[in-house]
């Protein structure tokens, strides 16, 4: 597995005046400064697990990039709520008509909701795997979040890529490539650590053999304030038309 951290050098160029030595204070020896160590995929995974470990709530700002081939960039604001073991809410809004898009990760579904939608809003209903019993369950912006660091091995690769800047901090992108290459329905995901709080503040998610790439950058994150668990239920209105995907609750062993 190839690990590539970026390390800072440094260069000293130039002429330096230098006195007679008969004139010239002895000075003492100074050792050169040690080379930052590389971390390596378990230490990095190792950091974020103490961190998740410690997380009963997370909430951020959320600014979403979709670039698809051949059609123009979209662009997103919104918040994105956590709490754990995996509750998820994440609103957005299209910054250039205002379309709104709610998804919910609740006890037992998860829902997208479009209430702009014409001529009635709209609703998909999904139900949920058991992520304690399916290791691939889940949402990605999930992951970093609701699940143990060291299973996002399962099924794909990590490779660490050199350190990069986003926004005010320095970040490790941590690369997931799936065994057995990318699918329309499998592909490759990154995520941006932060090295000093050790949450992941951006998420890149590649779709469709890559023609589709998502990426979701998080700002001004708050850890462990109060959540009520209603907020990540939702109860379609009368007006919504509902799309289900998944079989009724008494059909089910």
């Amino acid at each position: 597995m190839g690990i590539s951290l970026a390390l800072g050098a440094w260069a000293l160029a130039g002429c330096v005046f230098t006195p007679p030595r008969s004139a010239q204070a002895a000075q003492p020896e100074t050792a050169a400064p040690a080379a930052e160590a590389a971390l390596t995929v378990d230490q990095v995974l190792d950091n974020m697990e103490a961190v998740r470990k410690k997380i009963r709530t997370f909430k951020a700002d959320v600014a979403k990039l979709r670039q698809a081939t051949g059609l123009d960039d979209s662009h997103f604001t919104g918040t994105i709520q956590f709490k754990s073991p995996r509750l998820l809410k994440l609103d957005l809004k299209n910054t250039e008509n205002g379309a709104e898009t709610i998804s919910y990760v609740g006890r037992k579904f998860g829902w997208i909701y479009r209430p702009q939608d014409k001529p009635a809003p709209q609703a998909e209903r999904i139900r949920l795997a058991d992520i304690d019993k399916d290791k691939k369950a889940g949402n990605p912006l999930e992951y970093g979040l609701a699940r143990d660091m060291h299973g996002l091995r399962e099924g794909y690769t990590l490779t660490l890529l050199p350190k990069e800047r986003i926004g005010d901090a320095e970040t490790i992108p941590l690369e997931m490539t799936p065994e057995g290459g990318t699918t329309y329905t499998n592909g490759r995901l990154i995520f941006w650590i932060d090295t000093q709080s050790w949450l992941p503040v951006q998420v890149r998610e590649y779709k469709s053999k890559d023609e589709v790439v998502e990426t979701h950058t998080f700002t001004h994150i708050a850890l462990n304030e109060t959540i009520r668990d209603s907020t990540f239920e939702f109860d379609p209105p009368k007006d919504v038309d509902v799309l289900i995907h998944d079989e009724p609750e008494k059909a089910r062993p």
